[in-house]
């Protein structure tokens, strides 16, 4: 036997200890002896290093001794992708006892994110073999789930037709992003990403995601990493729960409880070096938001942006979604100053039909301006009106009396209700 094979299997027989620790605790020795054909000397080598890291406990005289689960715990498998995995199996038959002990939101939260994560490399990876492993010590649990399919990046670049792979980043990054939508929401690696304190997706040269006390997530370029490998760390003392992750995303009108917001950092957008100018990275940036009934639009870190890509958020995309409240954070004051030009782009139309116009053009609210290049003045005078005081209070008078689709978009891209 060879040295990898023997550390393989001393790290089988460490996984059996650990088990047998926990479904049979007095007879430990006895069902290693059985099971490997080792000698007692060797299994009480066995079970006194692993006392001595911490990944069990012993108590009573020899004879007696009983056996538990200690504070660090590791857990390492290797399964085959061959359609008969089920998530919810794996964790509880192999993973769920290393919980033993931890805080119930703790735990949830652990169940949620290793179920997703397995579940996206059963249906998604197309690979044929599965690596797991859980390790917990007196701080932290984590969890690592590692595929060698196809990457997750790349499946959804091709699932989605999008033009690289960091698009495909910015799309996981919404939520709601799924190639099965019968069988999938779209919402595992979203509320993993943000239930986790530490959660990082790597797949070939870019990794996703955040690390501790960072709050926002980032794109990372990384050594090659065929397939996908997903870690995910929580403190064992956290107080995160998974129902608040969740209710912050859900709109709490809605009876459902449907996820409804979402958040899209503006930054995974721009590649290196790039600028934020053009209407095209606008609309790669807007794509799929209409599923989403908000949209916190991130600006960390960005300082500057161009009128065109301001205008098309802004203005032209919410003129045509009126149902997407868009709302900027982490805005710089250049930023702000190029919302606001974007926006107030909508009252620059010639607006028809508007009930007492004399009683506005009278206040200065309105004034009339010449007919239209190419359209034709009625007889009787002119009919198109332009927005002469564009303030809050101003706005207010004006709307009531413009036609229904023009105080619409005024009131949808202003952001007034």
């Amino acid at each position: 036997m060879n040295r990898d094979e023997m550390l393989k299997k001393s790290a089988e027989i460490r996984q059996y200890i650990l088990a047998q620790v926990t479904q049979n605790p007095m007879g430990v020795t006895a069902a290693v002896i059985q099971k490997y054909g080792i000698s007692r000397q060797a299994v009480a080598r066995y079970l006194q290093e692993m006392a001595r890291d911490g990944q069990i406990t012993a108590e009573g005289a020899t004879k007696d001794r009983i056996y538990k689960l200690g504070s660090r715990r590791t857990i390492l498998k290797e399964y085959i992708l061959n359609g008969s995995l089920e998530e919810s199996e794996i964790w509880s038959k192999d993973f769920m006892a290393l919980c033993e002990g931890i805080k119930e939101n703790v735990v949830r939260i652990c169940e949620y994110g290793f179920t997703e994560m397995v579940n996206n490399a059963i249906d998604h990876s197309n690979g044929k073999n599965l690596t797991l492993g859980m390790e917990r010590n007196t701080q932290v649990i984590s969890i690592l789930v590692v595929d060698d399919g196809v990457g997750i990046f790349r499946k959804i670049k091709e699932d989605h037709h999008l033009s690289d792979e960091r698009q495909s980043i910015l799309e996981l990054a919404k939520g709601k992003l799924t190639s099965d939508p019968e069988k999938h929401s779209g919402q595992g690696i979203f509320f993993s990403s943000r239930a986790f304190e530490d959660f990082f997706i790597h797949s070939h040269d870019l990794a996703f995601g955040r690390q501790l006390e960072e709050e926002r997530h980032r794109i990372v370029e990384m050594p090659i990493q065929e397939g996908t490998a997903v870690h995910m760390l929580i403190h064992l003392d956290s107080d995160k729960k998974l129902k608040d992750v969740f209710d912050d995303y859900a709109d709490p009108k809605d009876d459902n409880f449907s996820f409804d917001k979402t958040v899209v950092p503006v930054r995974l957008i721009q590649y290196e070096g790039e600028s934020l100018l053009s209407r095209s990275q606008a609309k790669r940036l807007l794509s799929r938001v209409e599923n989403f009934r908000t949209v916190h639009m991130d600006f960390d870190n960005i300082q500057s942006v161009g009128p065109a890509f301001a205008d098309e958020i802004f203005r032209v995309y919410k003129s045509a979604h009126p149902g997407v409240k868009i709302l900027p954070i982490n805005v710089s004051e250049e930023i702000k100053t190029a919302i606001h030009r974007a926006k107030v782009g909508v009252l620059d139309g010639a607006f028809q039909e508007v009930q007492n116009i004399e009683k506005l053009i009278a206040e200065g609210l309105m004034e009339p301006v010449e007919a239209i290049e190419g359209s034709t003045k009625p007889e009787g005078g002119l009919t198109f009106y332009r927005i002469a005081k564009r303030d809050k209070e101003s706005l207010t008078q004006i709307l009531p009396n413009l036609l229904e689709r023009d105080r619409q978009k005024i009131m949808n891209v202003m952001e007034l209700e």
